[in-house]
């Protein structure tokens, strides 16, 4: 039983990750930019960016990781290395955050542009796509016509994308996270004033998953997923000569490659 063969951006950039992380720790973070449309906000058409963690691809598992922490298959029994995985990226948010509000302005996906760099590989990825949110079950800022099939890894033999379970993996991603930032979920809402009623020493600072199941079942209650599903992506390469660049758009399903002048 085999999987689809992921584009070679894909490839590209799990590269650019992986060998960037051994010299930056930072290179696992990149610049995502929103436009808020909510009309009660006086910023209403203004861009919106910010600094967020790549979380990996849908279903992309990580040597260490337990497969009990997820009821997706991981893939082990396709051929190739990659799983049972797909295109769409993901990283986090509180539900309760500005950006979520935006992404779930948004019913058909809000349109989202990534700018990542690399420095000590001199690569540049910017990414375009539309991104939804995975929030908890039951909340109010769920998106509405979330598009599960579509965005989850393509069928593969037994493997079906629409029985791909979104709750488990967004489950799965906060199992990773570290115990600090678990704990960030359980803060009073992000961008409340301080006014003397909150204060910030009373904010947990750790969550221990397997110890702590009330305070890791009221962090789930505000974290969410931003799930991206890209359609064109575009990458530089500036510590060669001469410079190279490579754009891929998606279209119908297919990923077409252009080689163009940097």
């Amino acid at each position: 039983m085999s999987t689809p063969t992921p584009c070679r951006w894909r490839k590209l950039l799990n590269e650019a990750v992986n060998e960037n992380m051994k010299q930056n720790k930072d290179s696992i973070s990149y610049c995502f930019s929103t436009v808020d449309t909510l009309e009660s906000s006086f910023s209403a058409g203004r861009p919106r960016s910010r600094f967020v963690v790549h979380r990996g691809f849908v279903n992309e598992r990580r040597p260490k990781e337990e497969r009990s922490w997820s009821k997706n298959s991981a893939g082990d029994e396709l051929e190739g290395d990659e799983g049972w995985t797909g295109d769409a990226m993901l990283t986090t948010t509180d539900v309760r955050a500005p950006k979520s509000q935006q992404i779930t302005a948004h019913k058909d996906g809000c349109p989202v542009e990534i700018a990542w760099w690399f420095e000590p590989t001199g690569e540049q990825f910017r990414i375009q796509g539309r991104a939804y949110i995975v929030s908890p079950p039951g909340h109010a800022n769920a998106h509405k016509g979330f598009p599960a099939a579509q965005l989850a890894p393509s069928s593969a033999g037994s493997l079906k994308a629409e029985n791909f379970d979104w709750e488990s993996e967004r489950q799965r991603i906060y199992r990773k996270l570290s115990p600090p930032l678990k704990a960030s979920f359980i803060r009073p809402t992000p961008g409340t004033p301080l006014d003397g009623k909150i204060d910030p020493k009373d904010f947990p600072t750790t969550v221990d998953y397997d110890e702590e199941p009330e305070l890791v079942k009221k962090a789930l209650e505000t974290f969410a997923l931003i799930v991206i599903e890209p359609y064109e992506v575009d990458m530089c390469k500036l510590k060669v000569e001469p410079n190279e660049r490579y754009v891929w758009k998606k279209s119908h399903g297919e990923w077409k490659e252009t080689a163009v002048v940097p």
